[in-house]
């Protein structure tokens, strides 16, 4: 396997991992945590996460993952629900974040964590009565409790069965709280078959694992996968496209997770057009791209774009008004949508991007959702459709992928009417009350005003990442 240290790339043979997995099994033997055990697993990309995940696996045990982006809410609501005893944590960030929840975490005893800990993060731990330990103490500990008791993570791992509980993956938490959905070992190994049914996977291949491996997904069609046939992958943690092609180049990578295609890069990036603009769309208006990489060009857009937003609230104050006087709430809905709707488009049109794609409904659609959100929820909506931005692409590289995206736009039609509506119910309902509905009329300007200043942040970003050096 692959780990990313110092800038640089170093290999791990699946020898040495196997050692290390071994031995963080024995470690976790030896601190008494057994088949059954929750165990929280809370970490970005790295290649501790896969040795302590299949060590985990190994003695029964259940892994709880989740990312170091997890909120304080989600991390106490999703440890707290699963009742672990012990959390496997990245760094002291996630240390302190959970300490600060601890009271509402009666079952926790252990923190073991990734990067090397300082001594006040030892000393807070032990304040709250948490045991912490570093994962080379645990690889220590297993050593030496392999040595003692020889074969018996190999007897643990002997009596797994396949419709054993091997994890528990919850879901964002977007639309409330994140629900835990239970998978067994037979559930993992079955989709990795399929999914080499589909795709033709070799030891020579090399993968790119650059979505966060707690994903169900990456879990998956990455770490689980490659291990199946026997191949390499790459731990990437940068969303930046400059980074992620230079992971690409020099993790010499022929199998990317979010296209699932056989990729073949030459030492001088020997893909189509330029590799910094691989994942986005590209425009073919040749006067837009020379004017993007100006600022004077930059400025030019996001006046147009703006200028845009002040007509089309314009026409929705008057129209949201007018039909307010007349008590007429409900048959103001279908108008103010197609004005918001008109809105985005044009701001789509004014960074030179096309809103007739499936893909790019979708973003529109998790635009207006996320627009309407606010809180912890909204700065998780944001990072996840910064993630889509920096992965965009300008067509499908197959018929499933369409088919994909169908699928998420029809989910997604729901998820953002029900934002939409929460946002204008009680606008409509005083708007349809005749002379007084000028008041819920005015809630139309508000509500664009929030999702077309939302769509132009968005769609400037996609702007720049695209066309600037």
């Amino acid at each position: 396997m692959h780990k990313v240290k110092g800038g640089t790339f170093e290999s791990t043979s699946y020898k040495d991992s196997y050692e290390d997995v071994l031995k963080f099994a024995g470690g976790l033997l030896s601190l008494g945590i057994c088949r059954g055990d929750h165990i929280g697993l809370i970490s970005d990309n790295r290649c501790e996460w896969q040795r302590a995940d299949l060590g985990l696996l190994a003695i029964g045990a259940i892994d709880i993952p989740r990312g170091c982006d997890a909120t304080i809410s989600d991390l106490e609501y999703i440890l707290s629900i699963t009742e672990c005893k012990t959390v496997i944590v990245e760094n002291e960030n996630q240390v302190r974040k959970i300490i600060g929840i601890k009271e509402n975490l009666k079952n926790l005893k252990n923190f073991i964590i990734f990067e090397s800990p300082s001594d006040k993060i030892f000393e807070e731990a032990k304040a709250a009565s948490i045991e912490l330990i570093s994962y080379e103490q645990v690889l220590e500990k297993g050593k030496k409790f392999n040595n003692e008791n020889p074969g018996k993570v190999e007897d643990e791992m002997e009596k797994g069965k396949g419709d054993d509980l091997a994890s528990i993956i919850f879901t964002s938490g977007t639309t409330g709280n994140p629900k835990g959905v239970m998978l067994s070992h037979k559930n993992l190994v079955s989709d990795c078959f399929i999914a080499q049914t589909r795709m033709k996977l070799y030891e020579t291949d090399v993968f790119y694992a650059l979505l966060p491996i707690h994903h169900a997904y990456t879990m998956l069609a990455v770490f689980i996968e490659t291990i199946s046939v026997g191949a390499e992958v790459v731990f990437g943690k940068s969303m930046a496209v400059s980074k992620m092609m230079k992971e690409l180049k020099e993790g010499k990578i022929t199998i990317q997770e979010f296209k699932q295609k056989k990729i073949e890069l030459s030492e001088k990036y020997n893909i189509p057009g330029n590799p910094k603009y691989w994942f986005l769309n590209k425009s073919t208006n040749e006067e837009l791209r020379k004017e993007g990489f100006t600022a004077a060009g930059v400025r030019r857009f996001d006046r147009q774009a703006k200028s845009t937003i002040v007509k089309n609230l314009v026409i929705s104050m008057f129209e949201g008004l007018a039909l307010g006087l007349g008590g007429m709430g409900i048959p103001d809905i279908p108008i103010f949508v197609s004005v918001m709707l008109k809105s985005i488009y044009e701001i789509a049109i004014s960074f030179g991007f096309d809103y007739t794609s499936d893909e790019e409904k979708l973003f529109i659609l998790n635009i207006i959702d996320t627009s309407l959100k606010s809180g912890d929820v909204l700065r998780k909506k944001n990072e996840e459709i910064n993630i889509m931005i920096d992965h965009m692409s300008e067509e499908f590289q197959n018929d499933s992928d369409e088919q994909v995206v169908k699928l998420m736009i029809s989910r997604q039609v729901d998820v953002s009417a029900e934002a939409l509506s929460k946002e204008l119910l009680y606008g409509k309902f005083i708007q349809g009350k005749a002379v007084i509905g000028i008041v819920g009329g005015i809630n139309d300007v508000t509500c664009l005003k929030k999702v077309t200043d939302y769509a132009v942040l968005k769609y400037k970003r996609r702007f720049l990442i695209k066309y600037m050096e």
